[in-house]
């Protein structure tokens, strides 16, 4: 059947742009709760990503250094930290920390569709992700 409910067949995109849900929640000892971007995480800090999508959709999860101090280095920051750019939004002024693959990995999980409507957690199955502080990056 086809998504206007006719016996059409073909493929069929949805009009709407896909929505996305996303916090970084902190896990201390029997803690769990959101953050916010502004928050300073500490080496050891533990978190998992949850997503909520309007719709189907993959997730990958990727990580970049970036050396300066928090103040420095916020202009960086989009919502809650991501930052998305076309080819043509890339500026020779932005770091060029190389992109690390954080999910999906065999060791984060490797199912990375999200169902629509759904809060998901990445990384499942019990796995979390631990922030390290790279201190010689840091400034005073």
């Amino acid at each position: 059947m086809g998504a206007d409910g006719t016996d059409a067949k073909g493929i069929y995109v949805e009009k709407r742009e896909i929505g996305v849900r996303f916090d970084v929640m902190l896990l201390r000892g029997s803690e769990r709760h959101p953050v916010p971007t502004s928050y300073e995480f500490v080496s050891g800090d533990k978190m998992v990503f949850q997503f909520t999508v309007n719709r189907d959709a993959y997730v990958y999860v990727l990580t970049r250094t970036i050396p300066g101090d928090g103040v420095g280095v916020q202009r960086f920051a989009g919502s809650k930290g991501i930052e998305v750019l076309l080819v043509e939004d890339v500026k020779a002024e932005r770091p060029t920390g190389e992109y690390r693959l954080l999910f999906p990995l065999k060791k984060t999980g490797l199912q990375n569709k999200l169902m629509a409507d759904k809060v998901q957690t990445i990384p499942g199955n019990g796995a979390r992700f631990t922030m390290e502080i790279d201190l010689r990056h840091r400034h005073p």
